[in-house]
């Protein structure tokens, strides 16, 4: 048997389980829910954070806020991953827009040094 058929078996025995597509249901739904209240604070224009420019982060998220469209465009990209996230049929979809955004903060958090971020607010 090839290589392919043996992994396309053990893809199918693994997807089938009961509890591997509950796992996979409640992560979409963790992740959606956990995007769309501060995409909706980006799309109706509030700012994300109350962190001053003083510290790193807030004045990345002032910056970002300033910039006007892409502020929305970044809210509207993320209601957008989300919403196809919860549909099963489009989930695919959403997955793969979420990659790039979830790159972007893993890249960010690194890179800013994100401390204080409790102050981040939906």
């Amino acid at each position: 048997m090839k290589l392919e058929h043996t992994l396309d078996d053990l893809h199918v025995a693994f997807t089938r389980r009961w509890w591997t597509q509950l796992f996979t249901a409640f992560t979409r739904c963790l992740l959606a829910i956990g995007f769309i209240p501060p995409s909706y604070t980006k799309i109706i224009h509030q700012p994300f954070t109350s962190l001053p420019d003083s510290n790193p982060v807030g004045h990345y998220f002032n910056a970002l806020y300033q910039t006007g469209f892409y502020y929305e465009f970044l809210g509207w990209g993320q209601m957008i991953a989300a919403i196809l996230l919860l549909i099963p049929r489009t989930s695919h979809i959403g997955a793969l827009l979420f990659l790039p955004i979830i790159a972007n903060i893993a890249v960010l958090t690194a890179s800013v040094g994100f401390k204080g971020t409790w102050v981040i607010r939906y």
